[in-house]
């Protein structure tokens, strides 16, 4: 019944027929991010859960299938009302916030295919006709421009 904002594929052959899907139901006012079984009629285990008011904005596995980040624009209180970045590791299920952007929001990303950085679409307002591109340790840190009036990020999977 929820609507599907975003969903992506499991990276590994562990996880070959998992993958993961945001969907927000406004009429029970929430959403969620969960794991679901190719083939599966169920709706999958939740491992984020948020109000109706985010606005999910990119999805991606890691590519060692250890968690996933994603990408939120929150009017509110759980999310901040920017669109930042968010990693979810499955050890600890824990989500942490990687990027802290007050006035820019994160829309598209890509990851390396080690893992370790992330090149992503960076604008000043969520429906901004242009962005730019930038790139990033997974942590957040050493954060530099990689093109003007960019959309689309994608990773060269020959570079790491």
């Amino acid at each position: 019944p929820g609507i599907v904002c975003a969903y992506d594929w499991a990276p590994v052959a562990s996880r070959a027929n998992e993958l993961l899907i945001a969907e927000t139901d406004f009429g029970v006012g929430r959403g969620w991010i969960s794991q679901v079984t190719e083939g599966s009629r169920a709706r999958g285990t939740a491992l984020v859960t948020y109000e109706s008011f985010t606005q999910l904005l990119d999805l991606r596995w890691l590519p060692d299938g250890s968690g996933f980040l994603f990408s939120a624009k929150r009017y509110g209180s759980v999310f901040n009302e920017n669109g930042n970045l968010y990693e979810y590791t499955f050890a600890t299920k824990a989500v942490r916030q990687v990027t802290r952007f007050e006035n820019d929001f994160v829309r598209a990303f890509s990851i390396s295919p080690d893992g370790q950085r992330v090149v992503l679409e960076r604008a000043t307002a969520i429906d901004a006709p242009t962005s730019d591109v930038w790139v990033m340790r997974r942590d957040g840190s050493d954060l530099r421009l990689v093109a003007r009036d960019a959309r689309a990020p994608a990773w060269n999977p020959k570079r790491p």
